[in-house]
């Protein structure tokens, strides 16, 4: 039968070929040499081939025994090309892949001889050295599969030859080898460069790139091992020897053009890289007029490095969070924190005045060491998540009951108070009063509500902005950037930050009230005057309070009315209950002293909210305490305060009750103590018109409070200002040479040797924060049984050989 076809295509092969051939190959395991053959038995197949020179790889094969073309040695073709098309086809078709083995040339170039085999051929060389501790148990696809082709090209020849041909295999082939070989899984040049382009700059993982894949390219399968490889192909980066070097070779660069950079690092004995801290003159400027309250955070995988990231953020007068510092130390130690510390006071000459931390005990004692007058803030978030951990494996089933009488304690609003059931608290639960006298009662005035109640904060209960901010870092970083990489995301979010201020700006000039606020009926001169100086979001929540108070009623007391003293919050914390009372009444008098000129009951005509009642002391037309605490804690003139001017002949209302550093920049630096007093009810217009008045310190916030020893806010803004002006010609009058106060020898100047990258080492790679990852540790809530003894001689538990009663 394989003669008749032979000769069928030998006479009829340019007509009779239409469709896509099969090869197909009887005889298995036959060597026949070139010479051995007669001149008739030498065919040409040069004409099936033709038709696959315009095709795609992508080849349809049919089972039919008129289209079956027999590859044999002595076959002639007339282009490698053909040769390679045969190869493939034949391949596919039998359900393996074949390969490129060998090439020869002759002395002009022309390729002489090629040999074909399959892709399991060959033998497995290892390249890893016999160590236990190195070895992995890995497979090897050669199996030294002995199918080969050799073709021959004569010199000076137009025809190729199939001299040798071994058509055996001693492995099971596979059919549709085309889906899965290596060899046809190569990933098209436009797909990875979308991969790169998604990995670069997407940073993104896996699964999502495959949706983003397949919607671009529909027809396109990738295997998940194949996506996986071309995307750690992108992530490699290409030379991370000079890293530290690089970065600090740009900072020292950016100080060198503008003095009003910060930059502070320091080197270990061998020149490595341990801490480093930088700002940018924006940023001090930012420090500078907003260090009342600023939030610190550390994150870590950020860096391959694995240097915890240290970020300090403020609240700017639009609410938004700023970036004011950033450093990169080798551990978390005191020390560590008491050098960051040390550079921000360096940077800009001050202390934050409320600070606001995780309660870290190595940054509770930096803070207590270096910030004299800083007032410290715990975020009350990481105070419940460390209950659980530190405690539940200690209280048992006492735990809820224990978490009950805590939040009791801690929500309580009266210092005495306090103090009375955190006696009862340690009392009754001795089995954890190592953990409370030790961890918590030390730092009390930190996240006690009858401490906190009475401090500034923004608003500001825990840490969560600063957690923001490091998913948003984390998103475009990976556990192996450098610090390059790093800075360079630091930088483009100060940007952003820049930018979207810009816009804020453009946006609230080109953009007026639609339609009349409920504010602007009761309060027209005051929304007026608020419009003037507040910033857009503050002006909001100043207008909504105005729209609150018609839901609440006034009445005049005495000072000597009976309170309820008793705050039972005994799940999760006051702050979260917005219309809770915050501080107490007696409180409050003994904050303003018999100083005063009226007390307001404040109750709310909502059946729901009946239960909530404040209570409102108004020492003069501007100074006022609520029982919500609003304007200490948040610097808001809250709805109680609205309801009574509505009515009180005394209360009224000036500009600077509201901190300045809610007001608009363009009225920052103004004197607002001109500003008119106004008032609502007519006989305390009568009264106090033409009058000047000044803020009783103890009615304003803690913040305001250290800032009017400089007489006025506005005057201690543009005292920093100047500051920072003449920071940057003491820079500018210096000799040129930037460099760092422990390591003079890196400058500027590049004839220094020292300049050169390789003269400061990369860190090395610091422990991870958290347990090992070779053991793992149990958690504190898990229950860890206890040792025992196990005998030697029946292998029972529970006794040693000793006392065994099946000893003889």
């Amino acid at each position: 039968m394989d003669v008749h076809i032979q000769e069928e295509l030998c006479n009829n092969g340019r007509d009779n070929v239409t469709q896509p051939f099969s090869l197909q190959q009887k005889n298995t395991n036959t060597y026949l040499q070139l010479y051995g053959h007669t001149e008739p038995e030498i065919i040409s197949i040069q004409d099936d081939i033709e038709q696959y020179e315009g095709e795609s790889n992508d080849i349809t094969f049919q089972n039919s025994e008129n289209e079956i073309t027999n590859l044999h040695v002595g076959c002639i073709f007339n282009s490698w090309e053909n040769v390679d098309t045969i190869m493939e086809v034949h391949g596919k078709k039998h359900g393996f892949t074949t390969i490129k083995k060998r090439l020869m040339r002759h002395e002009d170039g022309n390729i002489k001889h090629r040999s074909f085999g399959c892709e399991f051929g060959g033998r497995y060389q290892p390249k890893k050295l016999v160590d236990i501790n190195k070895h992995r148990d890995r497979k090897s696809k050669r199996q030294q599969c002995t199918w080969n082709a050799n073709f021959n090209c004569p010199q000076n020849s137009q025809n190729i030859v199939l001299t040798t041909f071994n058509n055996s295999h001693n492995h099971v082939l596979f059919p549709n080898t085309e889906e899965y070989s290596p060899k046809y899984r190569c990933i098209p040049d436009e797909v990875l460069e979308e991969i790169q382009f998604l990995t670069k700059h997407g940073n993104l993982p896996i699964n999502t790139q495959r949706k983003l894949l397949r919607a671009k390219f529909p027809t396109l399968s990738i295997l998940d091992c194949d996506l996986t490889n071309a995307i750690q192909k992108y992530k490699v980066k290409a030379d991370v020897t000079h890293d530290a070097s690089h970065l600090l070779k740009t900072l020292i660069q950016y100080k060198s053009n503008d003095p009003g950079w910060f930059v502070e690092f320091q080197l270990d004995e061998e020149n490595r890289l341990i801490r480093l801290f930088w700002m940018s003159p924006t940023q001090i400027a930012l420090w500078l007029e907003y260090h009342d309250v600023i939030l610190n955070d550390n994150t870590a995988k950020t860096n391959r490095y694995q240097m915890p990231l240290s970020l300090f953020l403020v609240i700017d007068n639009n609410t938004r969070s700023r970036l004011v510092a950033q450093a990169l130390v080798s551990d978390e130690m005191t020390e560590s924190y008491k050098w960051i510390l040390e550079c921000t006071k360096n940077a800009t000459m001050t202390e934050p005045l409320v600070f606001v931390t995780d309660a870290d005990p190595a940054a509770d004692a930096a803070i207590g060491q270096i910030y004299i007058i800083t007032y410290q803030i715990h975020c009350i978030f990481h105070i419940s998540e460390n209950l659980p951990k530190n405690l539940k494996s200690k209280l048992c089933d006492q735990y809820e009951n224990f978490v009950h009488d805590f939040y009791l304690c801690r929500n309580n609003v009266c210092e005495e108070l306090f103090y009375e059931r955190w006696s009862n608290l340690v009392e009754k639960y001795p089995s954890v009063k190592d953990y409370l006298m030790r961890a918590l009662y030390p730092n009390r005035q930190a996240w006690a509500r009858a401490f906190t109640s009475k401090i500034f904060t923004a608003g500001i209960q825990t840490t969560s902005r600063v957690e923001g901010l490091n998913n948003i870092i984390k998103r475009e970083l990976q556990a192996n950037s450098t610090l390059c990489d790093l800075a360079s995301v630091l930088d483009s979010r100060l940007g952003n930050e820049a930018q979207w201020n810009r816009f804020f700006e453009y946006h609230t000039l080109s953009s007026c009230m639609g339609i009349t606020s409920v504010g602007n009926d009761l309060f027209p001169e005051i929304d007026k005057i608020m419009s003037k100086y507040l910033t857009p979001h503050i002006l909001s929540a100043e207008r909504l309070e105005m729209a609150q108070c018609l839901y609440f009623t006034a009445n005049k007391v005495e000072p000597d009315i009976v309170e309820d003293s008793s705050v039972n919050i005994t799940d999760g914390f006051i702050e979260d209950l917005y219309d809770s009372k915050q501080i107490l009444l007696k409180s409050m008098i003994a904050e303003v002293g018999g100083n005063f000129r009226e007390i307001w009951k404040i109750a709310d005509m909502r059946p729901e909210n009946k239960k909530y009642v404040h209570f409102v002391v108004v020492v003069d037309p501007i100074s006022y305490l609520c029982s919500c605490m609003s304007n200490i804690s948040r610097g808001i003139i809250c709805h109680h305060y609205l309801r009574v001017m509505m009515i009180s002949t005394v209360a009224g209302f000036q500009i600077q009750m509201v901190p300045s550093r809610w007001y608009i920049d363009d009225q920052k630096d103004k004197d607002i103590v001109a500003e008119a007093c106004y008032f609502v009810n007519q006989e305390a217009m009568q009264n106090f018109s033409g009058m000047t008045f000044i803020p009783n310190p103890s009615t304003v916030p803690m913040t305001i409070t250290t800032v009017l020893l400089h007489d006025s806010y506005s005057e201690m803004v543009g005292w920093l200002r100047q500051f920072i002006n003449r920071h940057k010609e003491m820079a500018i009058a210096q000799t040129g040479s930037v460099r760092n106060q422990d390591y003079p020898e890196i400058q500027v100047d590049d004839s220094n040797k020292e300049n050169e990258p390789e003269q400061i080492g990369n860190p090395l790679v610091s422990r991870r924060k958290g347990r090992p990852e070779t053991k793992r540790y149990k958690s504190s809530t898990e229950k860890k049984p206890r040792a025992k003894y196990t005998c030697g001689t029946c292998g029972q538990s529970g006794h040693n050989s000793a006392r065994c009663q099946n000893r003889s």
